[in-house]
């Protein structure tokens, strides 16, 4: 099975966080923006590297009130990433291929991460609610 970060995605609109589609017209993000993105993205790959992906998994989703209390689906997603590590081997480096800006406050990324036996792919949507950008 592989796992991708659509699948993160997927999960995030299982809490209740919607993705505009391919359609829709992109818009820049600022310097500011990015950063703040950086600041989750950049300890998430470093977690999922070191093989931690209970870790990796709650620091992607710890701004998200719609994460809270999901304790069982944040498992599963972990179990998940566990499972990819187990049949693809560790993680090497990862690479952005695509970052696409659907609106002012929704970012996709689009990465390609090594592995020992395969290549990746790993989307990562971040939406910015009135508290700041979150996973």
């Amino acid at each position: 099975m592989t796992l991708r970060l659509k699948q993160i995605a997927a999960a995030g609109l299982c809490l209740g966080m919607a993705i505009t589609g391919p359609g829709q017209a992109t818009a820049a993000t600022t310097a500011a923006d990015d950063a703040e993105i950086a600041k989750i993205l950049d300890p998430t790959l470093g977690l999922l590297k070191a093989g931690k992906s209970r870790e990796a998994i709650a620091k992607f989703f710890a701004q998200s009130p719609l994460a809270s209390g999901k304790s069982s689906e944040m498992q599963m997603l972990a179990n998940q990433v566990d499972s990819t590590i187990g049949i693809y081997g560790s993680f090497g480096e990862c690479s952005l291929v695509e970052k696409r800006s659907n609106s002012d406050f929704v970012v996709q990324l689009l990465y390609h991460c090594q592995h020992v036996n395969y290549v990746t792919r790993w989307t990562f949507l971040f939406v910015k609610a009135t508290k700041g950008w979150q996973g």
